[in-house]
């Protein structure tokens, strides 16, 4: 096998480990979100934006090695590139399904906020009081003058 091949097709593999560990991020993400971990939240979100990072660039060489994969590859290369495509097809497809169901759930956690807060703002029934604003703002002035 040429070494041109070769690094494509190990460029393919971690890409395809990549976006798997993507959609798993995304999936770990959504139980976060539902035990209003913030602290794993931010993690998360940080991993997942180095995991598409890693993608990004990834994509980059891949695409720059591509044209080589062009000038003559076996037929062994070929077959192991389309499983390649077969598989990150079925991994992206699984990034794009863990992607909507976890903006549901961020969608859902913004309306159940909005609603408390209408509900809260809206019905003063002494169950919740909105903090007054002092017009006297004296002791952030200097009361020691």
């Amino acid at each position: 096998m040429k070494p041109e091949a070769e690094k494509l097709l190990d460029l393919a593999q971690k890409r395809l480990d990549a976006l798997r560990d993507l959609a798993a991020a995304i999936g770990e993400a959504q139980q976060a979100l539902t035990n209003l971990d913030l602290e794993a939240i931010q993690e998360n979100t940080e991993r997942q934006k180095a995991l598409c990072s890693t993608i990004a660039h990834l994509d980059s060489e891949i695409t720059r090695l591509r044209p080589l994969w062009n000038s003559g590859m076996g037929k062994t290369s070929a077959d192991r590139w389309s499983e390649f495509l077969r598989q990150m097809q079925t991994a992206g497809t699984e990034v794009r399904r863990q992607n909507q169901v976890q903006a549901g759930l961020w969608r859902a956690l913004r309306r159940t906020v909005q609603a408390i807060q209408t509900c809260l703002s809206s019905q003063n029934l002494g169950l919740y009081q909105p903090p007054r604003v002092r017009q006297n703002l004296s002791f952030v002035e200097g009361r020691d003058r």
